[in-house]
């Protein structure tokens, strides 16, 4: 993975419940599901795609969400290795937020 821009999991507290849950942000895909839930203030458990998880579900254990996907250290706060600031798997041009925009239009020289 060296070498390669990483995205590391990241997690959304659940309105309704407040259990946090967690996003993989291995895919364009996935980079835009969390996107979307990240700006969505009335998100819920139920929202998750295809894990059909609910509020009654349990909360990740303290201990492994400690791990969220580094490659260099597995508890890492957030290094340059695995925080992405913006790239073209996690901006998105159909996105009206501001920071897509932003990337956006400083990513295209004719803007």
């Amino acid at each position: 993975m060296r070498g390669l821009t990483v995205h590391r999991d990241e997690f959304i507290n659940c309105s309704r419940c407040d259990k946090e849950r967690r996003f993989s942000l291995r895919s364009n895909e996935q980079c835009r599901i969390y996107h979307d839930a990240l700006a969505n203030k009335n998100w819920t458990c139920s929202d998750m795609p295809n894990d059909q998880m609910t509020c009654e579900d349990v909360e990740e254990r303290k201990s492994r969400k400690a791990c969220r996907g580094c490659p260099e250290n597995a508890a890492c706060k957030g290094c340059i290795r695995c925080v992405c600031f913006g790239c073209s798997m996690c901006r998105f041009p159909d996105c009206t937020c501001r920071t897509c925009v932003d990337f956006i239009q400083n990513a295209n020289p004719d803007n």
